[in-house]
């Protein structure tokens, strides 16, 4: 038996940047899940760049994985950007594959860090949440920016540029959204 959906997700996405962070990559890095016979699916994905850090995978209500990390040459770089990836399978077994990562936030001068996904159910938006500092500067000026992408029929549109929506100096995002009660 397979465990919930929502636990593969967290099954699958957890070790894909930590499976290959460092590595060399060859021709297993096709991003396609494989079982590794320890009762976990494994998927290695080429990375865009040589350091790749902080994964977050949010599941969409049809079951679609996206996940979004920050890569570039080193942590606080000026290169440092938040990429994105996503499985079109709606379910997470063996032989569906992530699509390739792509650049979505990027701004010369500054490093982005720590992006944070969160799916909107009320609006069909992806949101992508993520810190930004000055290049090689430290975390004590971040400011957290916001990009989002519609949703229709579990695909995902383009993201739009990343706007700031939170500037006071030191702000930081790491953990996951988790809407109130009452929905706000």
């Amino acid at each position: 038996t397979h465990p919930p959906d929502s636990i593969m997700a967290y099954k699958v996405g957890v070790l894909l940047l930590a499976t290959y962070a460092g590595a060399e990559a060859t021709d297993k890095f096709d991003g396609v899940l494989r079982a590794n016979g320890q009762g976990r699916m494994d998927a290695y994905l080429k990375p865009p760049f040589v350091s790749n850090h902080a994964s977050m995978v949010e599941q969409l209500p049809n079951g679609a994985l996206t996940m979004a990390w920050f890569s570039g040459t080193k942590e606080g770089a000026d290169d440092v950007s938040i990429v994105y990836a996503h499985m079109d399978d709606t379910k997470a077994e063996e032989g569906a594959a992530w699509s390739s990562a792509k650049v979505v936030s990027r701004r010369e001068g500054y490093s982005n860090q720590n992006a944070v996904l969160f799916y909107d159910n009320t609006s069909s938006k992806l949101h992508l949440f993520h810190s930004q500092q000055g290049a090689n500067a430290g975390e004590s000026k971040a400011t957290v920016w916001h990009l989002q992408a519609p949703v229709a029929e579990g695909a995902v549109g383009d993201f739009d540029s990343a706007k700031e929506v939170f500037s006071h100096p030191g702000a930081f995002d790491k953990n996951r959204l988790v809407p109130l009660l009452d929905g706000s």
